[in-house]
């Protein structure tokens, strides 16, 4: 699919395969599939908002921003929160985090989570099930993980990768399990554990958590 785009009588589209269109002034948009001849076959979504989870999920098929709200995939606005109920568009899907938002995904996912500003929240509905990518984590930023009880048995662990450019956290009670991709330089000291304030477990960083105590183990030293 390309992320070219042509301009016609005021409505802008990729060139090839899938056509976004934009209703000028009506911030309503709609997606068309098309065949190898750009002839049009059905529509993929009907006409919805610029706000769209359903149109803001096809953007990394486009690799473009279409709605302008300057970000690629779904975006959870600084102080918002934004529940997922169905998984995103597998490994090309992605998801943005603003400044005080939180995302909710309820279902399993293998998408890309990006922490765009400070305390953001990404809560996973069902840790275990989440094979995606974590990106961007700092700075007051949290990963609530309510499947998984906060007690004297939750342990936390990271394992980065040879190169420091990543790693894998991995958190347990021992009855429930998360192994969470990280994108980044991190360390097992960079992490801590903390309640969720209802009975869950959350992950946030070490600094941000100065003075409390963690239950840190580091895997890399069985």
């Amino acid at each position: 699919m390309s992320s070219g785009s042509a301009d016609t009588n005021g409505l802008t589209a990729p060139v090839i395969a899938d056509y976004s269109w934009e209703m000028p002034g009506a911030n309503e948009y709609t997606v068309w599939s098309t065949d190898s001849n750009g002839d049009y076959i059905t529509n993929l979504i009907g006409a919805v908002s610029g706000t769209s989870t359903a149109l803001e999920s096809l953007e990394s098929v486009f690799n473009q921003d279409l709605n302008g709200d300057g970000v690629i995939g779904l975006y959870a606005a600084p102080g918002t929160t934004l529940q997922i109920d169905v998984p995103m568009a597998g490994t090309s899907g992605s998801a943005t985090i603003g400044t005080g938002a939180t995302l909710e995904l309820t279902t399993a996912d293998s998408a890309s989570v990006t922490f765009a500003g400070s305390t953001g929240t990404l809560r996973l509905d069902q840790p275990s099930t989440f094979t995606g990518t974590v990106s961007g984590f700092g700075a007051q930023d949290a990963i609530d993980l309510p499947g998984i009880a906060f007690d004297a048995q939750t342990t936390l662990g990271y394992l980065p990768n040879g190169n420091q450019t990543g790693g894998i956290l991995t958190l347990t009670n021992g009855t429930h399990s998360a192994n969470i991709a990280f994108l980044g330089n991190y360390m097992a000291s960079s992490f801590a554990t903390v309640s969720d304030n209802s009975g869950g477990t959350m992950v946030v960083t070490e600094a941000s958590q100065a003075g409390n105590q963690s239950l840190l183990t580091n895997p890399q030293h069985a």
